[in-house]
């Protein structure tokens, strides 16, 4: 009797935390789906962030797009800025300091390949999805990719807009570990056990929600005081708040040489420039936050984006660069498996901002980029447009050594435009990759 007393305990206590782990982790489940995105906030790469700007474009996807042929936009700022600045330039929005992140439209690509399409005969009209997304991995541009082919309305078409940084960023979280990543990963597998999955792969999720949940556990605390606090019209600590009341607005000072203003600006706002002529002697200019304009920027702003590049380029990520390049495959495969044209693109970038890369990655970044690209003699869903020293991009193109502006834009939007247009047409444009639009160094600082 006396032995079997601590047994029959012990299977009490196990039954009793199985019970709780299981309530605790519907409750995880039902606060991600249910939790208003205004009350997540983001501290490190494994807590609760605020919203990305592309969860509200995919959710305003199929009534935006409704019954009408798409094709998506995906990448980073390479194509966000690029098309952005583009349709700002030739139409006067989107509102660049209001609306830049949430802006879901490329409307001078649809007009390049209306014009495209005009010597294809049957051919329907085409509307771009920009789903591009700031600081965008490859690994979460599958992930997207996928959300979207879920959609009632999937895309006719795939553009991807790449680059060195998409692969080796090292001021972004690990693969899979962003926000985004598990938002929408939760979205396409989610936690149910379902008898076509194997045990292994029904425990792998099993176990992948659950270490999310113990890795959120203290932002999940925070955030449903802060959310109970709010609706009571209390602050959510006290120390906090005589903290917050003692901080200042923070200053930015001015980079320029003997200039000795500062200017009051809003904190993780986006650093932009006062754009100032390019010529020999010319002053600097300023820094300035929370702008964004469509000019050439100043040295400051270029000297800024160098900066900001050696922290995301070096030292190279090597854990990162295989996984994302695995993603990549991924997609030409996923792509490939639907019978969807896939346009890749590897975007131009300025010799200033590639001198920061080490000669060694540049040719193996180059090299691996090809072999994974290029079309093989079944790939003719696939197309691969190499811009990365095509000298038609000028350097007049581009805002700050990596972001294009208007007229950079528009170059890229009527280069692509034909090859999108014949793939969706069902013309064979695989040859018309990198042979065609690979040219001479543009040498571009």
């Amino acid at each position: 009797m006396a032995k079997t007393f601590p047994l029959k305990y012990l299977k009490i206590a196990a039954g009793s935390f199985s019970v709780c782990l299981l309530l605790s982790f519907i409750g995880f489940e039902a606060f991600l789906d249910y939790c208003p995105s205004k009350d997540l906030q983001f501290l490190g790469p494994n807590q609760l962030k605020d919203r990305p700007p592309v969860l509200h474009k995919l959710e305003n996807y199929s009534q935006e797009h409704a019954g009408r042929p798409t094709v998506a936009l995906i990448g980073s700022s390479l194509a966000q800025y690029a098309s952005n600045l583009c349709d700002f330039g030739r139409y006067g929005r989107p509102d660049l300091n209001t609306e830049f992140a949430s802006y879901s439209r490329f409307h001078y690509l649809d007009e390049a390949m209306e014009r495209a399409s005009a010597n294809l005969p049957g051919t329907v009209p085409l509307e771009t999805a920009n789903l591009s997304n700031s600081g965008a991995m490859i690994s979460e541009d599958f992930l997207i990719i996928k959300e979207v082919f879920a959609k009632k309305n999937p895309p006719r078409a795939i553009v991807l807009e790449i680059g060195p940084r998409d692969f080796i960023d090292n001021m972004t979280p690990d693969p899979y570990r962003s926000r985004l990543s598990q938002v929408l990963a939760k979205h396409q597998e989610p936690f149910v056990w379902r008898f076509d999955r194997s045990v292994t792969e029904n425990l792998d999720i099993t176990a992948e929600k659950l270490s999310l949940f113990y890795s959120m556990r203290g932002e999940l605390h925070d955030c449903l005081v802060k959310m109970a606090c709010d609706n009571l019209h209390r602050p959510a600590s006290i120390y906090q708040a005589s903290i917050m009341a003692k901080l200042a607005p923070p200053l930015v000072l001015d980079v320029a040489e003997n200039n000795s203003q500062a200017v009051p600006a809003a904190a993780g706002a986006k650093v932009a420039a006062v754009s100032t002529p390019n010529t020999p002697g010319a002053p600097k200019g300023k820094m300035v936050f929370g702008h964004i304009d469509d000019n050439v920027g100043c040295e400051a702003l270029k000297e800024y984006s160098v900066s900001e590049y050696h922290g995301r380029y070096l030292p190279i990520n090597k854990k990162k660069w295989p996984v994302e390049v695995g993603c990549l495959k991924q997609i030409i495969a996923y792509c490939g498996a639907k019978k969807i044209p896939l346009v890749i693109v590897n975007m131009p970038l300025t010799e200033r901002n590639l001198a920061v890369l080490p000669d060694n990655f540049k040719q193996e970044y180059e090299k691996t980029i090809k072999a994974v690209c290029t079309p093989g003699k079944n790939d003719t869903n696939l197309a691969f447009i190499d811009l990365r020293n095509d000298d038609r991009f000028e350097i007049n193109d581009f805002r700050d050594t990596v972001h294009m502006r208007s007229t950079g834009g528009k170059k890229l939007a009527d280069l692509i435009a034909p090859i999108v247009v014949a793939k969706v047409a069902g013309e064979s444009a695989g040859g018309q990759g990198g042979a065609k639009f690979a040219s001479k160094s543009a040498n571009l600082h």
